[in-house]
């Protein structure tokens, strides 16, 4: 039995406004072209990068040799503050403000905002320690692994060059990002695209990912994919 693991955020899962796929979605692409027995995704709308690696700790044991693993990494600025509320990374989200926090714990985060979050170097060191991890883990499982940055793309640890944001904004006007949050603000803040993305490039996204794992083609996130689709 083969598997195709998929580690991240919501550029991993169904749409935000009904969490329903529609019937094109990559990681089922990906799935039929490589042919596996079993695709099991592991994602959390909003999530930290460690909440993500921690995901990946959990399904160790089950990983086989020559198993295919997908890891897309979020945004540095996300943090898992609160263990039962892993969502609750990002404080503008619209998913932090819904949620069941406390006045102590919303209060904690703002102080934390004010005062402890302003260190990028550091957040870039975590990211590359995470990443370096996952790398030795599936070398040592003996499974194929593509990490995709989602958002901030380190060069040489990321298999890939660009990012998955890139790719979502380019979709709206590849001149003007603002367009993107034009598009949320007409759904409530929730982007009705499965992962983020258009359709036609789920289907770019899997042949690329494809690619990489059947012929070891480097992914390219900068150019290929449709932009200015939607309006």
């Amino acid at each position: 039995m083969s598997t195709l693991w998929i580690f991240g955020d919501s550029f991993c899962l169904p749409n935000m406004k009904t969490q329903e796929w529609k019937e094109v979605n990559w990681p089922d692409q990906l799935a039929k072209l490589l042919k596996v027995d079993q695709l099991a995704i592991n994602a959390q709308y909003g999530c930290s990068n460690n909440y993500i690696g921690w995901m990946f700790r959990q399904t160790l044991e089950h990983i086989k040799p020559n198993d295919k693993i997908v890891i897309i990494t979020t945004s540095i600025k996300r943090w898992w503050w609160f263990h039962d509320h892993p969502h609750c990374t990002n404080h503008n989200a619209t998913n932090f403000k819904n949620s069941p926090l406390t006045r102590t714990q919303r209060r904690a985060v703002e102080h934390f905002l004010l005062e402890l979050q302003d260190n990028e170097k550091d957040h870039m060191i975590s990211l590359e320690n995470m990443l370096a991890w996952h790398l030795v883990k599936s070398h040592h499982l003996n499974a194929q692994i593509a990490i995709l940055p989602g958002f901030e793309n380190i060069k040489g640890m990321h298999t890939c060059i660009g990012s998955l944001y890139d790719v979502d904004w380019k979709e709206h006007d590849s001149n003007d990002s603002n367009q993107k949050q034009i598009f949320l603000d007409k759904h409530d803040n929730y982007d009705p695209k499965d992962c983020h993305l258009h359709e036609h490039n789920h289907v770019i996204l899997a042949e690329k990912l494809y690619d990489y794992f059947q012929y070891q083609q480097p992914i390219d996130l900068t150019k290929g994919f449709r932009e200015n689709i939607i309006f």
